[in-house]
């Protein structure tokens, strides 16, 4: 008895073409927004921009333009088009080197009327960019002045909440920078610091009070704790059988979740944990990411969403992974499709960002894509064998919504579907469903809704 109020009688009024409003075709799938499959991400929603290149490190800044650091140059994205800015050795106004490491703005800017993005390079030291003004200023290293930047390599940068600029360099040591008169002091080569090589840094952001500010440090040797109260160093060696095992060599990637649980992600691919109430390393070994350490596969990125899933970039694909239990994790594992135009780029996924708006981009070796947290997956109907529960066919000619939110779905030889929303049925008028229903030819070209509710139906054969 249902969907009596929206069909009108049978009206045979022939017109050789019907009512040409609305005509879809979607691959000959139907594709319908659920609720109940929410999933976090689905390829239909990874767009690349048009260039091919690394993309190392990813920003937004305070006006919401999008800052891409890669192996030839650094690029500015305002939505539309990109701008590049690369060095000229005859332009002094020019970055120092195109190899782009790091990429911050100030947070807490010392000049008011100013703004300013700090950029760090793979052998040109570090580079100020005046946002307003659009002029260089370049940091680099030199030998007889001990105030200068200790390596011209520059891997990390990071901000803390105290607004101190601390700079992480390949060979030099941390640095902590003065930018009111552009002077360095350095950390390095020292033995409470287990190696020069700075690659990531991380500042507690959700510990306890008496802990807050504390910067970890990922080195080519392991995990460091930074006190920059006390400017004291503290090593994490390793102390378990498994991080002896999986978790030698360089730390790639340092990152605190929103309930303050610090992830390492290793180089030769090892996902670890570390409670910093025992000061002890976990692997899990139901972890997606942890299986199979033999194949070597790299971690090179970590980001966690709201929805509690932590993606992990990897040279082998980007992995989303929410633990349910010990034992249990819902995870996915997105990959390159040659053959899917709109999906990862790339298996090596280098950076991950997310923006103001919800939108994760991703930085591969071959460009970069984004994901739009916001736009709801995709459930796809396809006709199944039985017929009986989804679409009867898979032309899809014209989709209408109606005033109650009910989906009808007119097909090239199946004619009309009905799907209701609130039970999830399906339901079919053809050319032999009996009478009222029955409709002059199962080709539907159009869909209509009048003022009163009445639904319309062009087909081949008419109007009905």
């Amino acid at each position: 008895m249902f969907i009596l109020n929206n069909i009108t009688k049978l009206k045979r009024c022939f017109s050789p073409l019907g009512l040409s409003l609305l005509i879809i075709m979607l691959n000959s799938e139907l594709f319908a927004l659920n609720d109940k499959d929410k999933i976090p991400v689905t390829y239909q929603h990874i767009e690349a921009l048009k260039f091919s290149n690394a993309v190392q490190c990813i920003y937004q800044d305070s006006k919401g333009f999008m800052w891409f650091g890669t192996w030839n140059g650094l690029y500015k994205y305002d939505g539309y088009k990109l701008t590049a800015y690369k060095h000229d050795p005859d332009n002094p106004n020019t970055i120092s080197d195109d190899v782009i490491v790091a990429i911050h703005e100030d947070k807490h800017p010392i000049e008011s009327n100013k703004k300013y993005l700090w950029v760090g390079t793979r052998y040109g030291g570090l580079n100020r960019f005046d946002l307003i003004q659009e002029s260089w200023t370049h940091f680099k290293h030199h030998p007889t002045d001990t105030t200068s930047v200790s390596n011209n390599t520059i891997l990390s940068i990071l901000e803390d909440s105290r607004g101190t600029l601390w700079i992480g360099t390949g060979g030099g040591g941390l640095n902590r920078m003065d930018r009111e008169n552009g002077k360095f002091s350095r950390f390095g080569n020292r033995p409470d610091l287990n190696s020069d090589v700075i690659i990531c840094m991380c500042e507690e952001q959700q510990a306890a009070q008496e802990s807050k500010g504390n910067i970890w440090l990922g080195t080519d040797r392991g995990l460091v704790k930074f006190d920059p109260g006390n400017d004291r160093f503290i090593p994490y060696p390793c102390n378990s059988d498994q991080y002896q095992t999986y978790a030698k060599g360089p730390v790639k990637a340092v990152y605190e979740d929103k309930k303050g649980q610090l992830w390492i992600g290793m180089r030769n691919g090892a996902l670890f944990q570390f409670d910093r109430k025992n000061e002890k390393f976990s692997l899990d070994p139901h972890n997606p990411v942890n299986t199979n350490l033999k194949k070597r596969k790299k971690i090179l990125s970590l980001y966690e969403d709201e929805q509690g899933f932590l993606w992990v970039g990897t040279d082998k694909g980007l992995y989303l992974i929410k633990k349910e239990s010990d034992k249990t994790h819902t995870h996915y594992l997105l990959t390159h499709n040659p053959e899917i135009k709109s999906g990862l780029s790339s298996n090596i996924v280098l950076s991950l960002y997310k923006d103001k708006t919800d939108v994760v981009w991703i930085g591969t070796v071959a460009g970069i894509n984004k994901i739009d947290l916001k736009r709801k997956p995709f459930k796809t109907y396809q006709r199944n064998s039985s017929g009986s529960d989804g679409i009867n066919h898979n032309y899809v000619k014209t989709i209408l919504n109606d005033r109650n939110g009910d989906l009808w779905i007119g097909t090239w030889g199946g004619g009309v579907n009905f799907f209701n929303r609130k039970t999830n049925r399906w339901s079919y008028f053809l050319d032999d469903t009996p009478e009222p229903y029955r409709l002059s030819s199962n080709n539907i070209h159009t869909l209509y809704e009048d003022s009163k509710g009445n639904i319309w139906i062009g087909t081949d054969n008419g109007l009905d």
